[in-house]
């Protein structure tokens, strides 16, 4: 009798004899993970408009992006789009970042020279009362109906301040110099932040040769607030040395 197959063994060799899917066969691709790292940082790269030391955010964005599409052989790699957004962030924060600072800084000389320059013409002209009221913080000071004179002659405290302004050994100089100065600046005006506080130096020096050696009125630049608009206060006045070669 002759034998039969078995019906289970011939339904299951085309499964046991199939070619396996081509897809599975294939490497994946690479992965380079600069590039989402410089994806990752260039998208923080606008933190460089908020400070100088903010600027290596977007100088590392572009360093991980550049490194990431570095030439390759075989199959793309996978990170290398992700990686030219990133750097293509990292390029544009951190360029409006520099140029907005350096307007900024411009801006903020021009008018730190121009403020100095009219408070050193007030001390010269003996409106002393004005020169200390623009000492002291724009929400200190007196209101537009206040007479100075009588406040800083009859006031206590406009008295101890005005007594603490005269102290000052410079102040005192100039004051007696009177307009016979002729201011000019001795120096590029420097601006810097402090604590939070947007300051600038101004250097001056007198033409005349009535007054020996240079002197530096230290500003601070008060934001604007509510209805307040942005405004300068003198915050030193002091003999300037240079610094020893």
């Amino acid at each position: 009798m002759p034998e039969t197959e078995n019906p289970a063994l011939v339904r299951s060799t085309p499964l046991m004899t199939a070619a396996p899917d081509p897809e599975l066969l294939e490497e994946p691709r690479p992965i380079r993970l600069s590039g989402f790292v410089g994806f990752g940082l260039g998208l923080l790269s606008f933190t460089a408009l908020f400070g100088a030391p903010m600027v290596i955010v977007p100088v590392l964005a572009a360093l991980a992006a550049i490194y990431a599409l570095r030439p390759y052989q075989g199959e793309r790699p996978v990170g290398l789009t992700v990686a030219t957004i990133g750097l293509f962030a990292a390029v544009l924060f951190g360029v409006w970042g520099v140029t907005y600072r350096h307007l900024r800084n411009q801006t903020m000389a021009e008018q730190a020279v121009q403020f100095a320059s009219d408070w050193l013409d007030l001390l010269a002209q003996g409106d002393i009362e004005l020169a200390v009221e623009l000492r002291a913080h724009p929400s200190r000071r007196q209101s537009e109906t206040m007479p100075l004179d009588e406040y800083y002659l009859q006031s206590e405290d406009g008295r101890r301040t005005m007594s603490e302004f005269r102290e000052n050994e410079v102040v005192r100089e100039v004051i007696q110099a009177g307009d016979r100065v002729r201011w000019e600046l001795a120096a590029a005006p420097r601006i810097y932040t402090l604590n939070g506080r947007d300051l600038a130096d101004t250097i001056w020096r007198d033409q005349s040769g009535t007054l020996a050696g240079g002197v530096r009125v230290g500003l601070e630049y008060i934001q604007s607030r509510g209805k307040e608009p942005a405004q300068w206060k003198v915050d030193a006045c002091d003999a300037y040395i240079p610094p020893s070669s």
